[in-house]
């Protein structure tokens, strides 16, 4: 046996540990290896390494890089970090390379403990290198005999095995369980007829002709095949020396083994026979090797139902193709077990001159699959049109077959956005460029208008026989474009004479309540389309809206579509004036509307229409400048309605709704500290609200700005009341708005001096004057009674006067503001008969000596 080999994939440089890290200082003759195995990269550490081992990985990485010399060492590294779980768990099969460099690397770790397997293993490598007779081209080392080894088992085992066996765990089988014994050598002897020798039974033990297969090296297979070794033995660990050099690629030892009349049809445990395995290992040379021999059964397959012309197919192998095919007893149309044939695999691999050869074979048939005709389906999505012209021609297909889930093939190759596909069909006599199995199924049309496809929709539109008004799922290919705002499709759609633009679009969840293409297209904001509708010769009334539906122009201002808007609105047989129902199903004019959203640049384009009434109102019973007035989001909007002269800035409201209702008050109990109290009432023949104008509503409300844009314009009536007769003043008084009171005296006289009635009484007798003292406003009484024409007297109904008021109220700074204006009469007495002077008294202090003194001094005068 000679002397004990280095342990397997010792690197002869210095190594040390470091942090943890292998540290290897390499010798600078070593090569350079600019990429990495794929099996270490693709199948191992980019899925089974654990996450945290980043710094380990990206070390072991930069060493393999370096050079080939330490791939053993990475290699161990990298074999202690596998997650077995997630490759034993994975479905997928290992690429055969990467199962190889885990055995090996399992196989050198196991050297120093050899058992089971191991010890077949690592025992055949060791007799192989010392048989020099062996080596008479090419030196071969025992690393070369382990990886020789390693592959022969993988082209005999299942992956299973391997994995749960030798990988990730140590066969309890001893040594002599894979070793074939001198029994066996004895009978294998016996029957080549050849005296027994101790070296014939090591041959056979280590599987010399089988790992001198696997390695590729010829001499020894030459020598081991002349000295009569049986080349169809099978060792318990290595199978078969043919699959073996199979699995290496050896062209020039299969060729011997043919020769010397090797079985050509034996199977390993994984279950391919030898063309297939061929076929399955990307060896063109080995299977047209084995094709042209008689012996080889062309129609075997693995447990699938690949078979070599399946591969050969799959490949693109032409002439190999074309060998096998020769073959009188080939089949040329096997299934997979997933209903795979190799006319089907030609059309999905776009392998045309394959598919045409298949094609044009009598013994080729069309494969279905749950309905589906399968090579049809393929070439569809592969978009081979001469295969697709070649299967209607060969088979006599119907055009209009169906082939998947709601489609035909037309269909599909518009789906698909086959153009080719789709100009062909398109050009068949038969084929019906309508068609859709059921009621549901969309049309080719309709599939084209979904994908947003131009060129399709051209194509189709343009075949005489297509019905561009067929519905599918309720709606038109006209409606289902404006749905989907394809703005170029409809107008392609337009295109045609035949085009039903009065078929109504269902709304969702009924069936009673239905949109015009016109309605849909404002709805969708499809200006271009919209256009393209109205100049339609045989559009309808651009007002109708449908049942409960608002019209086309309503929708557009609720989708504040402003160019849809103008297009609708440049049509002079739109109404900008017709009620339509909002999302709260309240009626409103389109102005309202769009001051009701605040939108200024449709407002502005409403404007614009000489018929526009802009006074009309729907059920809210507000004019669009009330409105706009009204709602704090939309300030803007108040001075563009001013600029239409027709615009009614004085309208006083009828019924107001809750939210705008105006509340009136009167006194209703006795005199406190604190006033007059109020409460919500009805007075005879007056209702809670109405005859409010929207400058009385911005001035009970406090709105500084509405009120002073109000008063600019010169059409403002600023003494207009409410129902009880309480005008802008009076209410600004009430509710203590100063700058409201301020701003009406201010810019009324702008207009015309004393334009502002001071002295408005309501229904009561209730003056802005009192009420300001009622509610204690001192500065709104010194503004008051600054006015030249201001009254200081007027009582209410109970005879109160302002004096009165602030004297039993106790409020001494209105009271000097009250007696210090020439006009106060401290004289005037209550219905009761009481003068202001006698309501304080002389334990009032200041107040009573105050009027007191102003009694006096008028005393003098009269």
């Amino acid at each position: 046996m000679g002397r004990q080999p280095p342990e397997p994939g010792t690197v002869q440089c210095e190594t040390h540990q470091k942090g943890g890290h292998l540290q290897t200082t390499l010798c600078r003759k070593l090569p350079a290896l600019l990429a990495l195995p794929s099996e270490i990269l693709l199948e191992i550490l980019q899925l089974n390494v654990d996450c945290t081992w980043d710094t380990e990985k990206a070390y072991c990485l930069d060493l393999r890089r370096t050079c080939r010399t330490v791939d053993d060492a990475v290699s161990r590294i990298v074999f202690q970090r596998i997650d077995q779980g997630i490759i034993l768990r994975n479905k997928k099969p290992l690429h055969g390379r990467t199962l190889k460099w885990l055995l090996l690397t399992k196989t050198k770790i196991q050297y120093t403990k050899k058992e089971g397997l191991f010890a077949t293993i690592h025992a055949s490598a060791a007799w192989m290198s010392t048989q020099s007779a062996f080596n008479s081209r090419k030196l071969y080392t025992y690393d070369d005999y382990l990886d020789a080894a390693c592959r022969a088992i993988v082209a005999r085992h299942e992956d299973d095995w391997i994995l749960q066996n030798a990988i990730f765990g140590v066969s309890t089988c001893r040594d002599n369980s894979f070793r074939t014994n001198q029994k066996k050598a004895q009978t294998v002897e016996n029957d080549l007829g050849q005296d027994v020798t101790e070296i014939h039974a090591s041959e056979m033990a280590n599987g010399a002709l089988h790992l001198a297969a696997s390695l590729g090296n010829a001499s020894a297979v030459m020598s081991l095949l002349a000295r009569g070794v049986n080349p169809n033995q099978s060792h318990a660990l290595y199978g078969y020396a043919l699959i073996a050099a199979i699995f290496g690629g050896h062209v020039e030892i299969v060729r011997h083994f043919v020769k010397h009349g090797a079985d050509l049809n034996v199977r390993p445990l994984a279950g391919e026979p030898p063309v297939v395995f061929a076929a399955q290992r990307n060896n063109k040379d080995l299977v047209d090797l084995l094709a042209k021999e008689g012996r080889v059964r062309v129609n075997s397959s693995c447990k699938n139902g690949l078979t070599a012309l399946l591969w050969a197919v799959r490949r693109g192998w032409l002439d190999t193709v074309q060998t096998l095919l020769g073959r009188e007893e080939i089949d040329p149309d096997p299934l997979t077990t997933w209903g795979d044939s190799p006319l089907a695999a030609a059309i999905k691999c776009r392998h045309d001159d394959i598919a045409r050869l298949l094609i044009n074979r009598l013994d080729v048939e069309l494969q279905f699959r749950s309905g589906v005709q399968g090579q049809l389906l393929v070439a569809v999505k592969r978009g081979s049109c001469e295969i697709i012209s070649l299967l209607l021609d060969r088979y006599k297909l119907d055009p209009n077959i169906h082939l998947k889930a709601d489609k035909s093939l037309l269909g599909l190759a518009v789906f698909w956005r086959q153009k080719s596909i789709v100009d062909l069909l398109l050009k068949h006599k038969d084929v019906d460029p309508n068609y859709k199995q059921k009621d549901t199924h969309p049309t080719p049309f309709m599939i084209a208008i979904d994908n947003g496809d131009i060129e399709m929709v051209e194509l189709l539109i343009a075949h005489k026989g297509l019905n561009p008004n067929l519905m599918s799922k309720g709606l038109t290919p006209l409606a289902k474009a404006i749905q989907r705002r394809h703005d170029q499709m409809a107008q392609i759609i337009l295109g045609r004479t035949d085009i039903d633009i009065s078929i109504r679009v269902p709304l969702k969840g009924t069936t009673e309540r239905s949109l015009s293409l016109l309605g849909l297209a404002a709805l969708k904001g499809t200006h271009v389309t919209l256009r393209g509708l109205l100049d339609h010769p045989e559009i309808g009334d651009p007002n109708d809206g449908g049942k409960e539906e608002p019209t086309p122009l309503f929708t557009a201002i609720s989708r504040g579509n402003t160019s849809v808007v103008g297009e609708l609105l440049k049509q002079h047989d739109v109404d900008p004036n017709k009620l339509s129902m909002n999302r709260v199903l309240e009626m409103m004019t389109p102005l309202q509307h769009a001051v009701k959203r605040g939108n200024r640049k449709i407002v502005k384009l409403l404007l614009g229409r000489k018929d526009l009434d802009v006074n009309k109102f729907g059920e809210n019973r507000h004019t669009p400048l009330e409105l706009a007035v009204l709602e704090e989001e939309a300030p803007g909007l108040t001075s563009l309605l001013l600029t239409r002269t027709d615009i009614d800035i004085n309208r006083q409201a009828e019924v107001r709704r809750q939210e705008y209702r105006v509340e009136t008050h009167r006194m209703t109990t006795e005199l406190n500290k604190l006033g007059y109290n109020f409460k919500s009432v009805h007075a005879e023949g007056v209702g809670l609200g109405g005859g409010e104008t929207i400058l009385l509503l911005n001035a009970k409300g406090g709105r500084v700005d509405s009120v002073m844009q109000l008063m600019r314009d010169k059409r403002i009536n600023p003494n207009i009341g409410d129902a009880w007769e309480r005008t802008p003043l009076w209410w600004a008084a009430q509710e203590g708005h100063i700058q409201v009171v301020e701003r009406l005296l201010e810019l009324g006289d702008k207009i015309k001096p004393s334009l502002v009635n001071v002295n408005v009484q309501d229904l009561e007798g209730w003056s802005p004057l009192l009420c300001a003292v009622n509610g204690s406003y001192e500065p709104i009484v010194s503004a008051l009674l600054k006015r030249p024409d201001i009254d200081p007297n007027l009582a209410n109904q109970e005879g109160w006067t302002p004096l009165h008021l602030s004297v039993a109220r106790e409020n001494e700074g209105i009271v000097k503001h009250l007696l210090a204006h020439p006009k106060t009469n401290v004289w005037a007495k209550l219905k009761v008969g009481r003068t202001a002077l006698e309501l304080t008294g002389p334990c009032r202090g200041r107040i009573f000596n105050a009027v007191k003194a102003r009694e006096n001094r008028d005393a003098g005068r009269r």
